[in-house]
């Protein structure tokens, strides 16, 4: 985001290779630009950071490109995170979030005890394109 420094975002939904540069990092958080065209994207030494597998799950790239280029690729997974990685990662979310930072969709915010309402309304797609935030009420105020 610019707000937080970022120089520029592009939106997932246009292809990257519509974009007339390349750049150093690459942050790919949804999983639906091919791996393959983000690498296309990146400079020398660049990096392509996956928060979630790519959708296509399909990888055919120069690998001697990839390779000269010395081009990496890294994920992260929360599944492996410790705990403490886990509660740092929250409180900066939360910080960012409650200043209005990260997210500019609308957003519906339900108590946990409505956890199972709000998962079915995901199921259903009856979101309707908001987010839905569940909220512990006792940790929150």
């Amino acid at each position: 985001m610019t707000e937080l420094g970022s120089d520029e975002t592009y939106d997932y939904h246009n292809s990257v290779l519509d974009i007339h540069q390349q750049f150093d990092y690459i942050i790919d958080t949804s999983g639906k630009v091919s791996l393959n065209d983000n690498l296309k994207k990146l400079n020398l030494y660049g990096q392509v950071v996956l928060i979630t597998a790519p959708k296509d799950n399909q990888f055919a790239f120069d690998v001697r490109e990839f390779y000269t280029s010395s081009k990496s690729v890294k994920g992260f997974v929360i599944s492996h995170a410790t705990l403490e990685q886990i509660q740092k990662a929250g409180r900066v979310l939360n910080y960012w979030l409650s200043k209005g930072y990260l997210l500019d969709d609308k957003c519906e915010v339900m108590p946990l005890d409505k956890a199972a309402q709000a998962h079915e309304v995901l199921e259903n797609g009856q979101d309707a394109g908001k987010r839905l935030i569940l909220k512990l009420s006792n940790l929150d105020q």
